[in-house]
């Protein structure tokens, strides 16, 4: 059964932000449930609402009077969008799943630590002699190698494998420093196909692609779609970046309100907090010129200063881009001082910025606390529907793990 929610003011789900803008607008549609019926319902814009049990959105259309936008295409595609939703926590636990193994490769002893586990504290080391006959120049496509061996991992329990994988470390070190072998033909060639297909590598794969997406499970197509378009972009930007200082922000209120076309953080008074004052280097006070938010530091897997805060929404789904981009994009860096606190210093840091919402990253956390459970899932479910990166905070530190131990690896044998 596929649930659609919409919160109060979700016209920026459907529609361009100056369409119609001021004006009360009406959702108006017909879809068949999942039994067959034909049902008609007709919303405004600032009202809430849920629809259940929806098989297909057949006629869509919002605004008002003869002035309405055609939005059926968009509501079917959130349907496919809330299928993934709920299918989000599963694949970033099959990728948690994934690390221990991979760690368990690299590092047997790390694995250990991590799991309290008495296993054997070695193995072979196949991974350090096949390092040290690849060129220097691999090491930054080492992300792309992560992230095959993931997908050769994911595909393994799909019918589109024949040989079922029982032992990773040769599979996962010729898939990830793109050594071809025949003993692993169909892991190798497979995921090489997946991967190039969904990163545009290969423009000839599609054909190819196709007839190998015919044969997957639905729960495995639709695990690669968000594998590819929401957590490889994040896993990317974060691997790249990974010596770089992040600021960090969540947002505090309309958290379901996420938006392709939006700046983010926005540029308002109903977001969040926001000061519209800061304190310059001669301790004086002067006016900003957007809105200014508090934001946080951290490098990446953000365990320090970006983990403030797990009690509250925007501890919970937060927005990370590097300091560099930030002050390319135009960000600016505020402090707040006053020496005897009647204005409401603050020891943390502010940022101006107009910023859009693409050249952020995202991360939310899987475990959280029953009273946030419902907020973050609508957070969610916002950002994939602006088809922006996102990824659960619950394994970074483990993906980080994997990309100091096989960088550090990777140098000292070269």
């Amino acid at each position: 059964m596929t649930t659609l929610t919409f919160d109060k003011d979700f016209s920026s789900l459907l529609v361009p932000p100056d369409f119609l803008h001021g004006v009360p607008k009406y959702l108006t549609l017909q879809f068949v449930t999942k039994t067959g019926e034909y049902l008609k319902k007709q919303y405004r814009d600032s009202e809430s609402f849920t629809l259940k049990n929806i098989e297909k959105i057949t006629i869509a259309n919002f605004g008002k009077g003869s002035d309405k936008i055609d939005v059926t295409d968009k509501l079917n595609d959130m349907i496919i969008l809330e299928k993934m939703t709920q299918e989000t926590n599963k694949i970033n636990k099959i990728f948690e799943d994934f690390c221990d193994i991979f760690i368990k490769i690299i590092c047997p002893r790390c694995y250990n630590n991590i799991k309290k586990s008495d296993d054997n504290p070695h193995n072979s080391g196949y991974i350090n002699l096949l390092m040290r006959n690849v060129d220097i120049n691999h090491l930054e496509t080492l992300i792309d190698g992560i992230s095959k061996c993931f997908v050769a991992y994911l595909i393994n329990s799909d019918t589109i494998i024949n040989n079922k994988n029982t032992r990773w470390i040769e599979c996962f070190s010729h898939i990830l420093l793109s050594i071809k072998t025949i003993q692993f033909d169909e892991h190798y060639i497979k995921t090489n196909i997946i991967h190039d297909y969904y990163t545009k590598k290969d423009v000839h794969t599609q054909q190819v692609f196709t007839k190998l997406k015919s044969k997957m499970k639905k729960s495995t197509k639709m695990y690669l779609a968000i594998f590819y378009n929401h957590m490889y972009p994040a896993l990317k930007y974060f691997f790249k970046n990974r010596n770089n200082i992040f600021v960090r922000h969540g947002l505090e209120k309309n958290t379901s309100q996420y938006s392709e076309t939006m700046v983010y953080p926005p540029n308002d008074d109903k977001s969040g907090w926001r000061i519209h004052k800061v304190t310059n280097s001669r301790s004086e006070y002067e006016p900003t010129c957007f809105p200014s938010y508090a934001i946080e530091v951290d490098k990446f897997p953000f365990t320090n200063c970006a983990a403030h805060s797990p009690k509250e929404i925007y501890g919970n789904v937060k927005g990370f881009i590097t300091m560099n981009d930030y002050k390319k994009s135009g960000g600016k860096i505020h402090f707040r001082y006053e020496k005897n606190d009647n204005v409401m210093s603050r020891d943390h840091l502010f940022g101006e910025s107009q910023i859009d919402v693409k050249s952020w990253v995202f991360t939310y956390k899987m475990k959280s606390s029953d009273s946030l459970k419902k907020d973050i899932k609508s957070a969610v479910r916002s950002i994939l529907y602006s088809k922006l990166p996102i990824i659960a905070e619950d394994h970074l530190v483990k993906f980080n793990l994997i990309c100091e131990l096989l960088i550090n690896k990777f140098i000292i044998l070269h």
